[in-house]
């Protein structure tokens, strides 16, 4: 969803998107998302490289995590398939090809 504006005598007001899926009991507006998407039947692709990306990115049907990062090492020791990269353009050319 996208961020809501409110307008008064005061003037805008830019409000975050409207929460609607709250995900095991995280308030995190990554893994929101992943689940809305997998809620309608859609394809995800997940790029990240925090730990705060581990439990929306497992949830996604590919995972490209930055090489050495955090979502790297946690992906490869809980055996999590993941695609590392260093740059965007490994991310596209391996889209291309695939």
């Amino acid at each position: 969803m996208a961020p809501q504006i409110k307008l008064d005598s005061s003037g805008a007001t830019l409000l975050p998107p409207p929460r609607t899926i709250v995900s095991f009991g995280h308030s995190n507006f990554k893994m929101d998302l992943v689940v809305r998407l997998k809620l309608s039947n859609r394809k995800v692709l997940y790029i990240g490289d925090g730990l705060s990306d581990f439990a929306p990115a497992s949830l996604a049907d590919m995972i490209f995590a930055v090489k050495g990062s955090s979502l790297e090492k946690k992906c490869r020791i809980d055996g999590i398939a993941y695609k590392p990269f260093n740059d965007f353009d490994e991310i596209k050319n391996f889209l291309i090809c695939n």
